[in-house]
C-alpha cells in the first residue's frame, strides 16, 4: 500500500501544478485585457468565466466545431461589450423611442427565467428559443408561471443533434409538437435519443405562431418595438451564435456601465459610442459568465442577422385561457391581460389598450416609441366644457375639468376620479349626475354653477371630507345622494 500511496502523490501533485498554472495564465490574461481596455476606453470588464475556462476542444464543440473570434467575450463579466469590428456612427440623432427598457424590471418584477448553461453543445438556439418561450408563457397569462421547459427536447427531438440549427425550426416544432417541461426531459448537454423523454409529461406548451425578420429588411427601431411586446431572439452572424434579447438602452454621456466593488465607470462625453443602442442579452453560458449570465452588447446592424419573436395564443396542458390574470393593480382605470387577445373577462367598459404600469397610477397605456401616457392631472392638459357634453361610458377621470358658462356635464355611468382630478363648475356652468356614479368625487361649485343629482345619481367622496361649494351656488339634490 505504501509503494501505491507514495506513486499516487507525484500524480496529485502534478494535476494541482498544471491547474495552478493554467488559473496563473487566466488571471494574466484578464490583467493584459483590462489594462488594454482601459488604456482605449472600451466600456467592458475583463473577468474568468465559465467560458474563459474551457479548454478548445470543449470551445469548438460550443461553437459547432469552430471558435469565432469573440475579441475576448469570453472573458465578459460587465459593461457594454463592443463587437469586434463595430463602427460607431457619430452622434445619432435623438431617437423618438424610449432610452431604456428591459423586462427584468417591469411592473416590479423581472419576467424573464435565469440563463441556463449549453454546456459544450452547440446548442445556443434551443437556450434562446426555450428562454423566449418561457418569457412569452408568464406574459400571456400575466403571471410569473415559471415553468421550467425543455432544451434537451429541442435538441434531441427538434435538431437530433448538438449542432447548429435554427431558431425558426425550433418554434415550427414547438407549434407543431409542442415542448414538455425540464423535469420530463432534462438538459444533458449532449445529443441523446428522444425518446429519454418521459412518457406521461404533466405539461406541454404549444405556440400559435411567431414572427421573423432578416436585418436587411429590418431596422433597430423595428426591433424596439418588438421588445415593447415580448423579449425576442437575435443570430449575432459572426459568431453564428443565438441569444435572446431582453431589453436595450441607449449610450449616453455620464452613463454608468460598471459599478461594481468600488469601481464605477461612466461613458465620457466624448465617446464615439454616444447615440449608440446595447442591447441587453441572456445569454446561454450558466450565471458565471456576464453579470449573473446577462450582458450589452453593441453591434453593427448588419451583424443582427436574424430577429425572431413569438406571436398569438398559448396552449398548455396545464393552464387555459381562464387562467389568465386580468388586473388594474393601481386602479387608473387601465388594465392588463397579458400578450394574447383581450379575455372576455375583461369588462366591455375598459379601454381597448393596456396599462404600460399597473404599479403607477400616474401611467397608462404605451404608445408606439415605449411611452406611457402621462395620466397625472397636474401634469396633464385640463378638459374644458363649454357646450353639453354627457359621459355615457364607464371610465375614469385624470385631468382637471372645468365646466364654463354655458357647459353642461352629464354623467349617467360610473366615472372614477384619479386622486388629484378636480371637477370645477364656474359661475353659468352645470354638472348634472343622471343615475350615474362619481367615485373619489372632488367637486366644487362657484358661486352662480349648479349641481343636479338626478334618478339615484351619487357623489362618493371617498378621501374628502368636505364637499365645496360657494354662496350662490344652485344644489338640486333631492333625486341622489352625496356620500
Amino acid at each position: 500500500m505504501d509503494a501505491v500511496q507514495h506513486a499516487q502523490e507525484p500524480m496529485a501533485n502534478a494535476q494541482t501544478a498544471k491547474q495552478q498554472a493554467a488559473e496563473g495564465q487566466e488571471d494574466y490574461i484578464v490583467a493584459k485585457l483590462n489594462e488594454n481596455l482601459q488604456s482605449r476606453e472600451v466600456p467592458w470588464v475583463a473577468g474568468r468565466t465559465s467560458v474563459s475556462e474551457m479548454t478548445y476542444e470543449e470551445k469548438k464543440a460550443m461553437f459547432g466545431g469552430e471558435v469565432p473570434n469573440l475579441g475576448g467575450f469570453e472573458y465578459y463579466v460587465g459593461g457594454v461589450f463592443v463587437m469586434p469590428g463595430y463602427k460607431p456612427q457619430g452622434l445619432k440623432a435623438k431617437s423618438p423611442y424610449v432610452a431604456q427598457w428591459d423586462w427584468t424590471a417591469r411592473n416590479g418584477k423581472s419576467w424573464v427565467s435565469g440563463p441556463g448553461d449549453q454546456g459544450g453543445c452547440g446548442a445556443c438556439w434551443a437556450f434562446a428559443a426555450i428562454g423566449m418561450l418561457e418569457v412569452y408563457v408568464n406574459l400571456y397569462y400575466n403571471q410569473l408561471i415559471g415553468e421550467k421547459l425543455s432544451e434537451q427536447e429541442l435538441v434531441s427531438c427538434a435538431n437530433k443533434t448538438c449542432g447548429f440549427s435554427t431558431i425558426d425550426k425550433s418554434l415550427d416544432y414547438i407549434g407543431d409538437e409542442g415542448v414538455v417541461s425540464e423535469d420530463c426531459f432534462p438538459y444533458r448537454g449532449s445529443q441523446v435519443d428522444c425518446d429519454n423523454k418521459c412518457s406521461a409529461p404533466a405539461e406541454r406548451v404549444r405556440i400559435s405562431g411567431y414572427e421573423e425578420y432578416r436585418a436587411v429588411d429590418c431596422t433597430e427601431d423595428k426591433l424596439k418595438e418588438l421588445l415593447f411586446r415580448s423579449p425576442v431572439s437575435v443570430t449575432i452572424h459572426s459568431w453564428e451564435h443565438e441569444a435572446m434579447v431582453v431589453g436595450y438602452k441607449e449610450i449616453t454621456a455620464g452613463l454608468i456601465w460598471y459599478d461594481k466593488g468600488g469601481r464605477i465607470y461612466s461613458i465620457p462625453s466624448g465617446s464615439e459610442l454616444i447615440g449608440s443602442t446595447a442591447w441587453r442579452i441572456r445569454n446561454s453560458w450558466g450565471r458565471n459568465w456576464g453579470a449573473q449570465g446577462f450582458g450589452y452588447i453593441v453591434a453593427d446592424w448588419k451583424d443582427m442577422e436574424v430577429i425572431t419573436a413569438i406571436t398569438g395564443k398559448i396552449t398548455s396542458l396545464k393552464y387555459d385561457d381562464g387562467d389568465i390574470v386580468v388586473t388594474d393593480g393601481d386602479g387608473d382605470g387601465y388594465y392588463v391581460w397579458g400578450v394574447g387577445p383581450r379575455p372576455s373577462k375583461v369588462p366591455s367598459w375598459v379601454p381597448e389598450q393596456q396599462d404600460g404600469d399597473d404599479e403607477d397610477k400616474n401611467k397608462g397605456p404605451i404608445d408606439r416609441y415605449g411611452y406611457m401616457e402621462d395620466l397625472n392631472p397636474e401634469t396633464n392638459d385640463p378638459l374644458f366644457v363649454r357646450s353639453e357634453l354627457e359621459w355615457t361610458t364607464r371610465g375614469h377621470v385624470h385631468c382637471m375639468v372645468y365646466v364654463q358658462l354655458g357647459g353642461i356635464l352629464r354623467i349617467t355611468n360610473q366615472i372614477t376620479m384619479h386622486e388629484k382630478a378636480k371637477v370645477l363648475v364656474a359661475d353659468g356652468g352645470k354638472l348634472i349626475v343622471d343615475g350615474g356614479l362619481v367615485e373619489r368625487a372632488d367637486v366644487k361649485v362657484f358661486s352662480g354653477g349648479s349641481l343636479e343629482l338626478q334618478n339615484g345619481g351619487i357623489l362618493r367622496m371617498e378621501g374628502f371630507d368636505v364637499f365645496e361649494s360657494e354662496p350662490g351656488a344652485v344644489m338640486l339634490l333631492e333625486e341622489g345622494s352625496i356620500e
